[in-house]
This record gives structure tokens, C-alpha cells and sequence, in this order.
């Protein structure tokens, strides 16, 4: 299948191109060239600036405060589905509440 009928601007056409993507198949088989390692770490082990992920139900509309410069927070309110939280190392957890 040609990439005119993904029906994609002739801008993302045209990286599509650079990166050696003619068809769809391609884009099928175009893996990320990065990775990030995620393992499984029970929640009493958690340590300030970790990364976590995790599955719930967002149950309010996200907040978000604007700082100075690129820096943000997002506030809402969760109901876990199911507390298996992942861990990334070189990423962090600022907070962690209710």
C-alpha cells in the first residue's frame, strides 16, 4: 500500500522518505532506535526521583500549573485498576499522594 492513501501530510511524507519508508509496509517494520528499560519493583521499595507507570482510571479533568519556562505539574485523581508499577532508571517520582 503506497503512503498517499494513509492519508499523511506531504511534510511527514517526505521524513517518511529520509528514513528509507516507501510503503506502509515499511512503516510496519520501522523499529524505535531507542529503548527504555522498565522493571517491575514493588511499591515499599520506591525511592524519590524514580519513574513509575502505572494503569488506573483518570477520575477528574487533569489540572496543569504552568511554571516558569518548560517546567509544569499535573494534578488528578486516580483509581488503580491495577497497582504493577514499573521503574526506569534516570527518572524520577517529584511526588506521590493519594
Amino acid at each position: 500500500m503506497e503512503l498517499k492513501a494513509l492519508r499523511i501530510s506531504e511534510k511527514k511524507a517526505e521524513v517518511l522518505h529520509s528514513m528509507q519508508i516507501m510503503r506502509a509496509e515499511d512503516l510496519l517494520t520501522c523499529y524505535p532506535f531507542r529503548y527504555e528499560h522498565l522493571e517491575a519493583k514493588p511499591r515499599n521499595t520506591w525511592e524519590k526521583e524514580d519513574r513509575i507507570i502505572f494503569e488506573a482510571v483518570i477520575l477528574n479533568r487533569a489540572r496543569v500549573i504552568r511554571f516558569r519556562g518548560k517546567q509544569s505539574v499535573t494534578r488528578f485523581k486516580v483509581r488503580s485498576l491495577m497497582f504493577r508499577c514499573l521503574t526506569a532508571p534516570g527518572c524520577r517520582l517529584l511526588r506521590w499522594g493519594r
